[in-house]
């Protein structure tokens, strides 16, 4: 895990999210152990959510590659008349400058960190889902 940590940036609030949980965790072992299947319950919870956040790390990264690709690929091969189509609002009227693919580092990155928001909302709302639907599983045996 430790070395997939190294490769792979985690978003801000993913980092502030695991600092908090080690914070708890170093609090719990301060203030004594739990019983013993309450403890491995927690555990488990622990090492799932971490796994999470590396495929959700590997996903955001993943995505913010994929957003520098775009770019280079829009203004190296997309020829003029194709990129004043993708600018058009309305079919009868031809815009007036050609779409521009180029964005400043700060307003690519603050792009960037909308969409992984909006990646991890659904990323964890479907892990959630998932964990609900185990665990009625669960109950139904």
């Amino acid at each position: 895990m430790e070395e997939l940590q190294q490769h792979v940036e985690l978003p801000a609030e993913e980092q502030q999210r695991r600092q908090r949980e080690q914070e708890e965790e170093d609090r719990q072992r301060r203030g004594g152990s739990r019983a013993g299947s309450s403890s491995r319950v927690e555990q488990d919870r622990r090492r799932r959510q971490q796994t999470q956040a590396e495929i959700l790390a590997i996903m955001c990264n993943s995505f913010s590659r994929m957003v520098d690709k775009a770019q280079a690929t829009v203004q190296a091969s997309v020829n003029i008349e194709v990129r004043f189509e993708m600018i058009r609002k309305e079919s009868n009227v031809k815009p007036g400058y050609p779409f521009e693919a180029r964005m400043g580092e700060d307003t690519k990155q603050r792009y960037k960190q909308a969409w992984q928001r909006i990646i991890g909302y659904v990323f964890r709302t479907h892990a959630m889902a998932a964990v609900d639907k185990q665990q009625q599983q669960q109950q139904q045996q």
